[in-house]
């Protein structure tokens, strides 16, 4: 089903309506990644948006041609889920996003809507929403709530739900979230999850995907890039200093005695938890055989260089990136 905002591109709203998109980087102009294309389930393209699949999924970022492709917007990426060669019944292809926190929008109605095309054919999107309880916590809930028929042209879909409750759920000590799931393709062992949704070889592009705790939609918000930007480095952080191939960012590090040094990064953003992972990529290196870099908190990253002779020892640093993704 196709349905237009009944506010319009251009409407005024009420104070108090910002940030009303629970969907992070919805618009995809956030790639810090620098990811073009991948086939592996459970990796992060764009950033907070991860595909699942048995198989045949090849999620790629795109971009628009200038020229208003989509009315009353002038966007630049987005994605594209190309499925092939599926057949078995345990075969699927899925986009999704995590929020934090499975206390999100429990028991409230929502609103989900995003642009979607498909490249021929009338394909199908099923739209499910995913209630993690976490570690140790109840089971998740998976709740089907419709399908969407696909043209060949750019259209905005909206469906309307309201969230299951978790009254009486037992929500864990880590990682429990609220989650979107957008299926492309779902053999048979999925019926119950999609509607019967079936196999679809087909390729689909999204755009402008939101999640609103309303009982309509309103237009597509575009946060300011900056603050989106911060948003996502909640959950993952590049800090790129790579220029000209051997790095800018120069490290003294303190000698804390003749095995080692050891430098501190502050991370731009508090992450959501101490980070789960942590990589490290340096350029030239002096006085020194090896380099580590270790997580202190969700404010900071430990970087150390062995030594092998007494004195102080430093890098140029290439890039340094954490993960703290759910």
């Amino acid at each position: 089903m196709a349905i237009s905002s009944s506010l319009g591109s251009s409407a005024l709203l009420p104070a108090g309506l910002g940030f009303r998109n629970l969907i992070i980087n919805g618009d995809f102009r956030i790639n810090q990644r620098a990811f073009t294309s991948t086939t592996t389930s459970d990796a992060y393209g764009f950033d907070r948006w991860t595909i699942f699949t048995g198989g045949g999924l090849t999620y790629s970022a795109q971009t628009f041609t200038a020229g208003n492709e989509i009315p009353g917007q002038e966007p630049k990426n987005f994605a594209r889920l190309a499925t092939s060669g599926q057949s078995a019944s345990s075969s699927y292809s899925i986009f999704t996003q995590k929020i934090e926190s499975v206390r999100t929008c429990a028991g409230q109605p929502v609103t989900i809507s995003f642009w979607a095309k498909a490249s021929s054919g009338t394909p199908k999107v099923a739209i499910e929403l995913a209630q993690v309880f976490g570690t140790s916590g109840s089971a998740s809930v998976d709740t089907y709530i419709n399908q969407v028929t696909l043209s060949t042209s750019w259209v905005r879909y909206v469906v309307n739900t309201i969230v299951p409750s978790i009254s009486g759920k037992t929500i864990g000590t880590a990682n429990d979230y609220f989650g979107l799931t957008l299926w492309t393709s779902a053999g048979s062992n999925f019926n119950a999850r999609t509607g019967s949704l079936g196999i679809q070889n087909s390729t689909i592009d999204f755009w402008g995907i939101q999640l609103e705790q309303n009982y309509q939609p309103t237009p597509f918000e575009q946060r300011p890039i900056g603050v989106e930007l911060a948003l996502c480095q909640r959950y993952y952080t590049l800090m790129d200093y790579d220029i000209g191939g051997s790095g800018s960012n120069f490290v003294d590090g303190y000698q804390v005695n003749t095995s080692y040094i050891t430098a501190w990064f502050k991370l731009p953003q508090t992450m959501r938890i101490k980070p789960t992972s942590v990589s490290l990529t340096v350029g030239a290196v002096g006085n020194s055989t090896a380099h580590a870099a270790y997580v202190l908190s969700p404010d900071y990253v430990n970087v150390l260089f062995v030594t092998i002779t007494t004195g102080r020892g430093f890098a140029y640093i290439n890039s340094l990136s954490v993960s703290a993704e759910l």
